[in-house]
């Protein structure tokens, strides 16, 4: 099994479609990363690899040997300069829960 397997996601707010039909693999112990324009769904498609939006259709899997890998810093448009982190503190924040 791949890290991460996501098969004909789609998510929806309301009325507004954010993701649809979204298949997507990654396989272990490769650097994968995702760009694309502001509104293009990539926050809704971390967000839901995370598990903090349930899609509408659609399956996401993470290998249970992955799943305490899996890490993500969200991104802010404001940055306190006098925050006592270093880039790598503020990256391992994402794992706190593990």
């Amino acid at each position: 099994m791949s890290a991460i397997e996501v098969g004909g996601l789609s998510v929806h707010y309301g009325r507004v479609r954010a993701l649809d039909g979204v298949d997507l693999r990654l396989e272990h112990g490769q650097v994968n990363g995702l760009i694309g324009t502001n509104g293009s769904g990539k926050s809704t498609l971390f967000n839901t690899l995370m598990g903090e939006i349930t899609p509408t259709h659609g399956t996401v899997e993470v290998a249970d040997r992955a799943r305490h890998l899996v890490s993500y810093v969200p991104q802010a448009e404001a940055v306190d300069w006098t925050f006592p982190l270093t880039v790598g503190e503020v990256v391992m924040t994402g794992r706190y829960g593990h």
